[in-house]
């Protein structure tokens, strides 16, 4: 940056004569005047909007264009300094290996230049020779150093893996793997005076809060597989509606203590309403863990470090995915040997032998319950050989042989009932 301790611009009057340190005061006022305006005001970055609006003609995008060899698009950025660089025509760069170690991280910088041009000779006054324009140029390189942001603007970076022969544009924007272009490192240029740039989420913790989400979702949606309850499904709506926020950038490091606070809350309720439902679950190390994890995690809230909270809410997804794979024994119940129990009418007495029954986690079975069911089969009854019967009145007596007759499951019939006919 250029030593400027005062702003002093001209004041012209009649008969004034100037010089070139006159003018050259006159625009370095300007200047100044310009650079106070973009560091008070604008954070430094890329400007939006001057490379043009199809994606292929971003400010300043890099991509590939075959091998190591990357093209800068046209575009124009502010650095820490205030200085306006301007890059008006597609630029190429090589990224050069040679003996460094890889893998390894290769960064796109951008920073701010200059340098005098057109020369003018006088050749009968040497002292009055120089070069008449100052040209404002930007400097493009390759970096094995990640930039500040400062004196320099990070455009890309890619991180090479030994043996690479070529770059490529990322396959998914947002997860760039090895020997591809990273863009989501690019800081855009924004107003000071609206929020402060360094509330947002960085790019590193916005993309481990969206996994982070994202595993939320899939580990409770396992528990609900298992231990149905209505806010397990509520904590899976409220970690896509946090997923969501992060990756359409909405959301600032003050906000996630907050949100985590409410999916905590559901998360508590989750294990409350499953130790209800399950209560052979409550004794199991696994529901404590879980319950333990919850209560980390809602202490840790509490003190508001980001990183603690993140690494919390990862341990109680853990914690319910492990719930969520408990395999529960049924109980086995054990009647004892077959037993035929024949009575004359609808009850009887049974005796049975429970001694070879087990129930769930290792507690024995202390009483039965049966249904009485019908059986399918219904009963057959035959009334003998078939019988003419004369009589000379509305009345008269018949032997009926029954021997014949069958009742369903083994029973045994003693009684008919015939109507008239």
């Amino acid at each position: 940056m250029t030593e400027f301790n005062e702003f002093r611009r001209m004041h012209y009057f009649k008969g004034f004569f100037t010089t070139a340190e006159d003018w050259q005061g006159e625009q370095n006022y300007h200047r100044e005047k310009l650079r106070l305006h973009n560091r008070g005001l604008h954070t430094p970055g890329v400007l939006q909007g001057v490379g043009g609006d199809l994606p292929d003609q971003q400010d300043l995008r890099v991509h590939s264009i075959g091998g190591l060899t990357l093209q800068v698009r046209p575009g124009a950025a502010i650095d820490g300094n205030g200085n306006e660089i301007n890059l008006s025509q597609p630029r190429t760069l090589t990224i050069q290996p040679g003996s460094t170690s890889l893998p390894k991280t290769f960064y796109v910088v951008l920073s701010y230049g200059e340098h005098e041009d057109e020369p003018t000779q006088n050749t009968a006054v040497p002292e009055y020779s120089g070069n008449k324009r100052v040209v404002e140029e930007p400097v493009l390189g390759i970096s094995e150093q990640q930039p500040d942001n400062l004196s320099s603007i990070e455009l890309a970076r890619i991180y090479l893996h030994p043996g690479a022969v070529a770059v490529s544009d990322a396959a998914d924007p947002a997860l760039p793997v090895g020997n591809e272009i990273d863009l989501r490192y690019v800081p855009v240029a924004g107003a000071r005076c609206v929020v402060d740039q360094d509330a947002w989420l960085s790019v590193a913790r916005k993309e481990r809060l969206t996994q982070l989400m994202g595993r939320t979702r899939k580990d409770f949606a396992a528990l609900a597989g298992r231990f149905p309850s209505p806010s397990v499904e509520d904590v899976r709506h409220g970690a896509l509606s946090i997923e969501m926020m992060a990756r359409i950038g909405y959301l600032r490091t003050e906000h996630l203590a907050g949100l985590l606070a409410a999916l905590a809350d559901c998360e508590r309720d989750a294990g409350q309403e499953i130790g209800v439902a399950y209560p052979e679950l409550v004794r199991m190390k696994a529901y404590q863990d879980y319950a333990d994890a919850v209560d980390r995690l809602l202490g840790d809230i509490g003190v508001g470090d980001p990183e603690t909270i993140l690494t919390s809410q990862d341990v109680v997804a853990e914690a319910a995915r492990e719930l969520s794979e408990i395999v529960i024994q049924l109980p086995e119940a054990e009647a004892g040997p077959p037993l035929v129990v024949t009575t004359a009418g609808t009850e009887g007495l049974a005796s049975l032998d429970a001694s070879g029954s087990r129930a769930f986690g290792g507690r024995t079975i202390s009483r039965y319950r049966w249904t009485l069911q019908s059986s399918a089969a219904a009963p057959l009854a035959s009334a003998g050989s078939d019988l003419t019967l004369t009589t000379n009145s509305g009345e008269a007596t018949v032997s009926l042989d029954g021997s014949g007759s069958r009742a369903a499951a083994g029973g045994r019939i003693v009684s008919y009932r015939w109507d008239k006919r």
